[in-house]
């Protein structure tokens, strides 16, 4: 199954060829994938880049478990972000954000995260006991926290939720008799702003559905 998932992710077989080759279920293709990326960072890189060749928005990485992933694997920022072809400015505004949090155990990995880069850049390395330490701390916190998260929403399907509700609360008030000043009045925005989110829905729609097509094929 390893190898057949890897097929995919190099763009050696669709996940559609599988399923009609060695009659596997998509659904059973979808978990294996999430199986091996979670376990495996040869699944995770090639993950990565099967998404980034598809104009992925990195939508479905969990940064919470890429930062812990960074950690475990004693890896810098920079050499996570070049091994996953993720620019090294969004780990770091992701990992900026934990230090925002009110969440105790995020200002905690946070924290954690911060003195690994520090000694990653002054080439100091863990001793043993501060290896142990961490894992122990954050198996505690986060326990098995995925990298990958396949079921995730990306940023792309969010924005069409938000649009899809702009737009029927939209319809809504059209239904009702208002004239376009009236409408734009009540969802206090502008005619142009109504019109800019109408024409950008349908963009998403059409690009999202393209690729879910690509997927299939």
């Amino acid at each position: 199954m390893k190898s057949i998932v890897m097929q995919i992710l190099k763009g050696e077989m669709t996940a559609n060829q599988a399923k009609e080759q060695y009659q596997i279920d998509r659904e059973t293709i979808r978990r294996k994938i999430n199986e091996f990326v979670q376990e495996d960072s040869n699944f995770l890189r090639e993950y990565v880049d099967y998404q980034n060749r598809k104009g992925y928005d990195y939508g479905k990485i969990n940064f919470k478990g890429l930062i812990i992933y960074i950690i475990r694997n004693d890896l810098s920022q920079s050499e996570a972000a070049r091994d996953l072809d993720i620019p090294s400015r969004t780990i770091s505004r992701e990992l900026e954000k934990l230090g925002e949090s009110e969440d105790p155990k995020d200002i905690k990995l946070y924290e954690i995260a911060k003195i690994c880069a520090e000694r990653k850049m002054k080439r100091i390395p863990l001793n043993e006991f501060e290896k142990a330490l961490y894992t122990s701390l954050l198996e505690e916190m986060f326990g098995d926290i995925p990298v990958i998260d396949i079921d995730m929403k990306s940023k792309t399907e969010q924005e069409i939720e938000r649009l899809e509700a702009f737009m029927q609360a939209v319809q809504y008030l059209q239904g009702q008799g208002k004239t376009a000043e009236q409408v734009a009045a009540e969802m206090q925005t502008s005619i142009s702003t109504v019109r800019r989110n109408r024409l950008k829905l349908e963009e998403l729609k059409n690009t999202s559905q393209m690729r879910k097509q690509i997927e299939k094929e």
